[in-house]
C-alpha cells in the first residue's frame, strides 16, 4: 500500500469536490446554517404550545371532600388554574365539554390503617386535551396533598 498515492488521489479529489457548488452548499453550509434553525423553530413551536396549555383553565368538580381535608378543597379553590364547578348533571356536562373532569372522594375503609384517610376516583373524557389537562393537574395536586398528609400522619404516630 503506498501512502503517498492515497495522499495524492485524496487531496485530489477534495480539491475536485470543493470546486462543486452543490457539493460544497450541501454538505457543508446548509447543515451549518439550516440545523441550527430547525432546532430553534422546534423549540420555540414547543415552548408557545405549552405556554398556550399552561393559561387554559380546568373546570373541575370535586364530589364528596370528606370531613378534616379542607385543605386539599382550600388547594384547588385558590389554584388559578383550576376553576371548581358544580353543575346538576356531571355525566353530560363531561360529554359536551362544559366539564373537564369530576374527583370523586371514595368513603374510606373501616379496616384502613390511618384514620380520614381518603381514596379518589378521577373521571375525565380522554379524548378531549383539556380534560386530560384537568385529570393531570388534580392527580398532581391530590398526591402532594396524600404524601403531606401521610407525612403528618406518621409523624403523630412517631
Amino acid at each position: 500500500m503506498n501512502w503517498n498515492a492515497i495522499r495524492t488521489l485524496y487531496s485530489r479529489e477534495i480539491r475536485s469536490a470543493l470546486r462543486d457548488r452543490t457539493i460544497v452548499t450541501n454538505s457543508i453550509l446548509l447543515p451549518i446554517f439550516l440545523y441550527p434553525l430547525i432546532i430553534w423553530i422546534v423549540y420555540t413551536g414547543l415552548a408557545f404550545v405549552s405556554g398556550q396549555n399552561e393559561g387554559l383553565e380546568s373546570r373541575i368538580m370535586l364530589k364528596d371532600v370528606p370531613a378534616g381535608h379542607e385543605i386539599l378543597k382550600r388547594e384547588f379553590e385558590t389554584d388559578k388554574s383550576v376553576v371548581l364547578v358544580t353543575p346538576d348533571n356531571p355525566a353530560a356536562a363531561l360529554r359536551n365539554g362544559s366539564l373537564d373532569a369530576v374527583v370523586e372522594f371514595l368513603p374510606p375503609k373501616s379496616d384502613a390503617p390511618i384514620p380520614n384517610n381518603f381514596a379518589t376516583r378521577i373521571t375525565f373524557d380522554e379524548s378531549r386535551d383539556p380534560s386530560r389537562r384537568a385529570r393531570e393537574r388534580a392527580s398532581q395536586k391530590i398526591e402532594r396533598y396524600s404524601d403531606n398528609y401521610l407525612e403528618q400522619q406518621a409523624i403523630k404516630v412517631g
